[in-house]
C-alpha cells in the first residue's frame, strides 16, 4: 500500500511539474521561457560543482542502516555547510560572468534573485538526498508536488504576464519555504559539527557518481546548451516546451530509483549475486519501458491539440513532440544506474555517460555548422541515449557475469 502511495503521489508531483512548466510558457514569450530554461538548467549544472560528490555520498551515508545518528549527523552538517559556501561561489562567480558577457543589459535585483535561485535550489537539492537516503520516499514526492503546486496556484491567481523576474522571484520563495521546513524537520546545521576530514572522506566516496551524474548533466542539456547558443533564446524557448517530455522521461526514472536504490543496496549488501541485481534492473526495466511507451504515447496525442489552441507562439514545437516522447521513454527504461550504484560502479557509468557525451557534442558541432534544424537536434539527442543505454546494459551485463565466474572459481 505505502508503495502505491509513494507512486501516486510522485506521479501526481511531476505532473504538477509538467503543468507549472506550461503555466509559465503561456505567460512568458519564448524567449523570456528561453532565459527561464537556461536559469533551470544552469542550477542543475552548478549543483555538480558545489557538491563534488558529497550529495552522492550521502545516499549511503546518511542510510539509518549503514552508521549511527552521531556519525549521520557529523557528515550531514559537514556536507551541507561546506556545498553550500561552494554554491554561493560559483553562482556570484558564473552569473557575473554571464551579465558581463550578455548583450542584455540586467539590473541588481535580476542579477541577485539568479544568484538566490542557484544556491536555495541546491541546497534544497542537498536536503532531498537527504531524504532519499533515509527510505522517506512519500515525503519526498510530497515536497517535489508543493514545489510545484504552490507557483501553479499564485500564477493560475495572479496571471503575471510576460515577467521573467516574477517568476525567478516565485520559485525563490517557495525553495526558501521548503529548505525550512526540511530544516526544522531534520535540523539546522551545527558550525561545532563541521569537520573538513568529513568533507574530504564525502568527496572521496561520491566523487566518481557525481562525475558520472555531471557528465549525464550535459548529456541531458546538452541540446539545450546547442540550440540557446547558436539559434537564440526564441528557438530555445519553443524546444524547451516539447522538451518537457524528456524533463517528464527524467522524473519518472527519478521517481523509481528513489523509492528502488535504499532497497537494492540493501538486498545485495545482504547477500544477493551480482547476475540477480542484473536480472533484478533488467525485469525492472521491462516494465518502466512498457509503462512509459503508454503513458508518453497518450502525452503526445494530447499535446498536439493543446498547444495548437493554447500556446500559438510555440507551434514549431509541435513538430519535435513525438520525437521527444521517444527520448522520454528512452530514459525512463534505462534503469542501469540502480545497478552501478549497488555496486559501487560509478566509474564504469562515468564511462557509459562519456560515450553518449562524446557522441552528441560530435553531432552538435555538425549541426551547428551545417545550420540544423529543431529537430534534428531532438533526433541527435534519442540516438545519443539509445546508445548510452546500449554500452550501459551491456558493461552491466560483462560486469554479473564475471562476478558470477569469480563466485565459482
Amino acid at each position: 500500500m505505502s508503495r502505491l502511495l509513494y507512486f501516486a503521489v510522485y506521479i501526481a508531483g511531476s505532473g504538477l511539474g509538467l503543468v507549472k512548466m506550461l503555466a509559465v510558457a503561456r505567460e512568458l514569450a519564448p524567449g523570456n521561457f528561453g532565459l527561464y530554461a537556461l536559469v533551470a538548467i544552469s542550477a542543475g549544472l552548478l549543483g555538480y560543482g558545489s557538491s563534488l560528490g558529497i550529495l552522492d555520498a550521502f545516499l549511503v551515508r546518511l542510510n539509518p542502516d549503514r552508521a549511527s545518528l552521531e556519525d549521520r549527523r557529523s557528515a550531514r552538517d559537514s556536507g551541507v555547510m561546506f556545498s553550500t559556501f561552494l554554491s554561493i561561489m560559483l553562482a556570484v562567480a558564473v552569473t557575473s560572468i554571464y551579465a558581463f558577457t550578455s548583450d542584455h543589459q540586467y539590473g541588481l535585483m535580476t542579477l541577485a534573485i539568479v544568484v538566490s535561485v542557484l544556491v536555495v535550489q541546491n541546497t534544497f537539492n542537498t536536503l532531498m538526498i537527504e531524504i532519499q537516503a533515509q527510505g522517506r520516499s512519500q515525503t519526498y514526492a510530497t515536497l517535489l508536488s508543493i514545489k510545484s503546486l504552490v507557483p501553479i496556484i499564485v500564477i493560475m491567481s495572479v496571471f503575471p504576464g510576460n515577467n521573467l523576474l516574477f517568476f525567478l522571484a516565485l520559485d525563490l520563495v517557495c525553495l526558501i519555504g521548503l529548505v525550512l521546513y526540511c530544516m526544522f524537520a531534520s535540523g539546522f546545521p551545527r558550525p561545532s559539527n563541521f569537520s573538513f576530514a568529513e568533507v574530504t572522506s564525502l568527496i572521496r566516496q561520491g566523487a566518481p557518481f557525481t562525475g558520472q551524474n555531471l557528465v549525464q548533466n550535459l548529456c541531458l542539456n546538452m541540446d539545450k546548451w546547442a540550440i540557446g547558443i547558436y539559434l537564440g533564446s526564441v528557438s530555445l524557448g519553443i524546444y524547451n516546451l516539447a522538451a518537457q517530455l524528456i524533463v517528464c522521461g527524467v522524473a519518472f526514472s527519478s521517481m523509481v530509483q528513489v523509492y528502488y536504490l535504499p532497497r537494492t543496496i540493501s538486498l545485495f549488501k545482504d547477500g544477493g549475486s551480482s547476475m540477480d541485481l542484473y536480472r533484478s534492473v533488467l525485469r525492472l526495466s521491462a516494465a518502466a519501458l512498457a509503462i512509459s511507451s503508454i503513458l508518453f504515447a497518450a502525452c503526445v496525442a494530447a499535446s498536439f491539440p493543446l498547444i495548437g489552441y493554447l500556446y500559438p507562439d510555440y507551434l514549431d514545437a509541435i513538430k519535435i513532440l513525438p520525437i521527444t516522447a521517444a527520448a522520454g521513454v528512452v530514459i525512463s527504461s534505462n534503469q542501469t544506474d540502480l545497478y552501478f550504484r549497488a555496486k559501487l560502479l560509478g566509474g564504469m557509468y562515468l564511462k557509459t555517460q562519456i560515450i553518449a557525451l562524446v557522441a552528441l557534442l560530435l553531432l552538435y558541432s555538425i549541426l551547428v555548422v551545417t545550420g540544423g534544424a529543431l529537430w534534428m537536434y531532438a533526433a541527435g539527442f534519442v540516438g545519443a541515449r539509445v546508445l548510452q543505454a546500449a554500452v550501459a546494459f551491456g558493461a552491466a551485463y560483462r560486469d554479473a557475469s564475471a562476478s558470477e565466474k569469480g563466485a565459482f572459481v
